[in-house]
């Protein structure tokens, strides 16, 4: 073989050889940030606080405020007053249990409707665990932790170091198809010294006419205790052709980490007997004793009434990890999960419309 052509030939061999060699380092850097994401979510045992949703663009006002407590795999939201009209959600054992109740002036106790869902549905415009970017909604439906969006995402994800507001990072860079065929471009920003969690996110929209994207950023975090980081602000932008149209910041106050909980933290309060529950599992409905056990044959279940439009259109909404526009579109929401979104909304505005419709009674 001529120079020329063992030249030729070596050059090639390295071409050839340059792309496993990238794959390589990309699948050794995501392994890298998931595992240390894994340890930064497992540090946290158990946390309360208080979540306050607010939207700042267009126009300024408290969306969301809730209570929220968690012990592993076991979360509650508590939202209102008691002697007004409150709403409680429990995701435990794989599925959500929410009741809502309204108290009216002259009446023993409250009139209450409840709800029964799937684990990996929409839990509530007061999710911390969504709402400070630890879990985010991905292409195959509900909440999904880092290693499971990562395992739905179209082909590789393409990992490298950048940094970021001068702290080093690791960029990680996927798509994402959804069932209804919404595609996403997603880029997330790990800051490797706190424990590689989440502090940016940006989704693109690919698929629209145009231009449509959305920038998630931490601003905030705290370290309660000496390797335990937790985000406490996080703001997020959404845009149409350049110009944002809607700006929320999500902020955790009263926060506690890794301290005994009381007991009633992760307790629903008792659902009054001859409660109607709408069980979005089985497909049924019917009134249940306050053991949530059914009074006798549930029937089918009716399709839950579509929930008024939102302030941002389907099309607007924010993608794979925003975990949304805090009232009930949930944050996180890609418009491939907007179904979800839209059936978890209904369910809410069914519980306050009847608890509601019940107290006039």
């Amino acid at each position: 073989m001529s120079r020329n052509g063992t030249l030729r030939f070596a050059f090639g061999s390295l071409l050839v050889l340059s792309v496993p060699l990238v794959a390589v380092a990309d699948d050794d850097l995501v392994r890298q940030v998931r595992d240390g994401h894994r340890a930064a979510r497992e540090s946290i045992q158990t946390l309360t606080a208080t979540l306050t949703s607010e939207q700042i663009h267009p126009d300024r006002q408290i969306v969301t405020q809730a209570k929220y407590s968690r012990s592993g795999g076991v979360a509650r939201i508590r939202e209102g007053r008691e002697g007004g009209h409150t709403e409680d959600l429990l995701m435990k054992g794989g599925e959500i249990r929410h009741i809502g109740r309204s108290w009216k002036a002259g009446k023993a106790g409250p009139s209450a409707v409840a709800f029964r869902a799937p684990g990996n549905a929409f839990f509530g415009p007061g999710d911390v665990w969504r709402e400070m970017l630890i879990e985010l909604t991905g292409p195959a439906g509900g909440q999904l932790d880092l290693d499971q969006l990562l395992t739905a995402a179209d082909g590789p994800v393409r990992a490298d170091r950048e940094k970021l507001d001068g702290r080093e990072c690791v960029r990680l860079r996927f798509s994402a198809t959804y069932p209804s065929g919404a595609k996403e471009r997603v880029t997330l920003w790990h800051d490797i010294g706190r424990n590689y969690l989440v502090c940016r996110v940006l989704v693109e929209r690919p698929d629209l006419p145009t231009s449509r994207y959305s920038v998630l950023q931490v601003l905030d975090f705290i370290e309660p205790q000496p390797g335990v980081v937790f985000p406490v602000k996080v703001r997020r932008e959404h845009f149409r052709n350049g110009e944002m149209f809607s700006a929320t910041v999500a902020t955790l106050t009263d926060v506690t980490i890794n301290k005994l909980l009381p007991p009633d933290a992760l307790a629903l309060p008792q659902v009054p007997r001859g409660t109607t529950l709408h069980d979005r599992i089985e497909g049924k409905e019917g009134p249940i004793d306050s053991d949530w056990k059914p009074l006798g044959v549930m029937r089918p279940a009716a399709p839950p009434p579509l929930p008024p439009a939102p302030k941002v259109a389907p099309a607007d909404a924010p993608a794979v990890p925003s975990t949304s526009e805090p009232v009930s579109t949930g944050r996180w929401v890609l418009s491939g999960s907007l179904v979800l979104l839209v059936l978890a909304a209904g369910v809410a505005v069914v519980s306050r419309v009847r608890a509601r419709r019940n107290s006039t009674a």
